[in-house]
């Protein structure tokens, strides 16, 4: 669902990637609602996604880190995230009320800025997973300027990757021991494959067919072979409308 004002629609990007830990450099039109999280001192620890002129979707393990910095910021419009083309101040954080409850279990919150994003090629909201989850074969795009492979230097160009939803207990499976995987997320990559986000990309977005269906819950950096935990945006649609009103 869009806001109230005017939003251009999100172009479907571009060709097939790699991994972010080693993918295909993005130009922001290809993800106009992609935003990076700076903590105190402008440092970029986090993605997320634009929903509205003033609310940004996030995971909760991001927005916790922020708890006690309200001097955190958003950057938007800009693939260089040493270059952003606007930075905005926070003027709220809500973490969902379930989370970490049982460990993992709603991995999700809501940013608000202090100022109105301003919608252009550059900058737009994303369209919303309406309450439906993703099946496994789906595919779908995910950016960050997450690290470019494990224990690798962060990436300042936006990268991206088509990823695969895959089987839920298969991805359980492969992660046991290592992550509880909840009934409010999915897996998307290839087990085995290197397909993976990595440091810095949680909360980033995925998007299948431009719309929003899912958020970085946990990074592997394509360790083991393991697949990527996303949140279930869809999960929590009714959460979201009651927050940001969108």
């Amino acid at each position: 669902m869009f806001s109230a004002l005017q939003v251009i629609p999100v172009l479907l990007c571009c060709t097939l990637g790699e991994a972010i830990t080693g993918g295909s450099r993005a130009a922001v039109s290809d993800f106009p609602y992609q935003i990076s999280i700076w903590d105190s001192i402008g440092h970029p620890f986090c993605g997320g996604a634009i929903i509205s002129s003033r609310w940004i979707i996030t995971s909760a393990t991001c927005a916790k880190v922020l708890e006690n910095q309200f001097d955190g910021k958003i950057a938007d419009g800009t693939p260089d995230a040493s270059k952003p083309r606007t930075i905005r101040a926070i003027s709220e954080k809500v973490i969902h009320p379930d989370y970490n409850s049982p460990p993992g279990n709603a991995n999700i919150a809501l940013i608000k800025v202090a100022t109105d994003f301003y919608f252009d090629f550059y900058t737009q909201a994303v369209t919303f997973n309406n309450k439906t989850s993703p099946v496994p074969g789906d595919e779908g795009f995910v950016a960050g300027w997450g690290a470019l492979h494990y224990n690798g230097p962060d990436s300042d160009e936006l990268m991206y990757a088509r990823m695969t939803v895959i089987e839920h207990s298969e991805c359980k499976a492969s992660l046991e021991g290592n992550y509880q995987l909840n009934a409010d997320q999915f897996c998307a990559g290839q087990i085995g494959a290197g397909i993976s986000t990595c440091t810095r990309d949680s909360g980033s977005p995925m998007t299948a067919d431009n719309v929003l269906i899912g958020l970085v819950a946990n990074n592997y950096c394509s360790y083991n072979g393991f697949p990527t935990p996303f949140t279930k945006v869809g999960h929590y649609r009714d959460w979201i409308l009651s927050v940001a009103g969108v």
